[in-house]
C-alpha cells in the first residue's frame, strides 16, 4: 500500500489534517492501527493536561463528545468546577452537602471591580462558598444574633455588597460571638478564614439570600 493510501485511510479513521496524519504514521512505521491508537492517546493526553483531570475523566469526556477534543477539555473542566462548588460549604452539619442551585442558603461570593464574579478551577475554595439557611437562621441572623448589623440595607432575600472594610466589621463582629458548642465556633472561625482569604482576591464580596 502507497504512502499516500495510507494517509488517506488513516484520515478517513480520524479527523486529523494530512501534516498530524503523515506524522502519526512516521511514529509508528506505518501501522495505520497504531497510527490511530497513538491520535487517540495523545489527545487524552492533551485533555488531562488542559482540564487538569485523571485519565477515566479525560476518556469519558472525550467519547461522550465524539472525540471532539475542545468540547471535552469544555466538559470536563465544567465537571471538576461543579465538584468543587458543591463542597465548598460552611456548615455546622457534620457532612457538607452538595451545593444545588434550590437549596435554601447563603451564598456569597467574590466580585471583581467590573461587579463580575471571581470564580476558576484555582480560586474557588477562596472565593466562593455557601452557608445553609439553617446555619444562617441560627447562628448569624436572628433576634439575639445579628452579624451584618452594621449594614443598613442587609436583606437576607437580596443581592447585598460588602466593601472590604465592610468585610473587615463582619469579621470582628464574627469575633465577637461565643458559643458553648464547639462545633458552631469552628463553623464561625471557617467563616471567618473564608472571609480573610476572601479579601486577597476580592474588590468587594456579594452575599445573596437564596432563600
Amino acid at each position: 500500500m502507497s504512502n499516500l493510501q495510507l494517509l488517506q485511510q488513516l484520515k478517513q479513521r480520524i479527523n486529523c489534517s494530512s501534516p498530524v496524519a503523515l506524522q502519526l504514521l512516521k511514529q509508528t512505521d506505518n501501522d495505520l492501527a497504531k497510527a490511530e491508537q497513538l491520535f487517540h492517546e495523545q489527545n487524552l493526553d492533551f485533555i488531562q493536561q488542559q482540564a487538569n483531570c485523571d485519565r477515566e475523566l479525560a476518556e469519558k469526556f472525550y467519547h461522550r463528545c465524539q472525540q471532539n477534543v475542545e468540547e471535552a477539555i469544555a466538559q470536563a473542566t465544567g465537571w471538576i468546577l461543579h465538584g468543587r462548588i458543591s463542597k465548598s460549604v460552611i456548615t455546622t452539619a457534620d457532612e457538607k452537602y452538595s451545593a444545588h442551585p434550590h437549596r435554601l442558603c447563603f451564598i456569597l461570593t467574590a466580585r471583581d471591580k467590573n461587579d463580575s464574579r471571581i470564580m476558576d478551577i484555582d480560586t474557588i475554595e477562596q472565593t466562593y462558598t455557601i452557608i445553609p439557611i439553617e446555619d444562617v437562621w441560627e447562628y448569624l441572623y436572628n433576634k439575639e444574633v445579628n452579624v451584618f448589623d452594621f449594614h443598613d440595607d442587609f436583606s437576607p432575600y437580596f443581592d447585598n455588597d460588602f466593601s472590604l472594610e465592610q468585610i473587615d466589621t463582619l469579621v470582628k463582629n464574627l469575633q465577637n460571638l461565643t458559643h458553648t458548642d464547639p462545633k458552631v465556633m469552628k463553623f464561625y472561625q471557617e467563616l471567618m478564614n473564608w472571609l480573610i482569604n476572601c479579601k486577597k482576591f476580592a474588590h468587594h464580596l456579594q452575599i445573596y439570600g437564596n432563600v
